[in-house]
């Protein structure tokens, strides 16, 4: 989804929400999420939790990419 909405986002736009996810990778960030993620992983009976830290950093790119062209599609109406 986020390489499909990067193709039809403009290129600042795309360059911002592809560097947003970096704040998933921090020093304090990262063992936190972790840590939720192991957690949730152990009270839903799953075999691990890592896939959060995946979706931690993909949540970000997606929602940038998302609102710009929800913006512009609603700017389009407008005019």
């Amino acid at each position: 989804m986020a390489v499909l909405l990067t193709l039809v986002s403009e290129e600042t736009v795309t360059n911002i929400a592809w560097d947003s996810a970096g704040v998933t990778t921090g020093d304090v960030t990262a063992p936190f999420v972790l840590s939720i993620g192991l957690n949730v992983a152990l009270g839903a009976k799953a075999q691990q939790g890592f896939g959060i830290l995946a979706m931690a950093s993909l949540a970000p790119i997606i929602s940038v990419l998302f609102v710009n062209i929800l913006l512009r599609k609603l700017g389009a109406r407008r005019n």
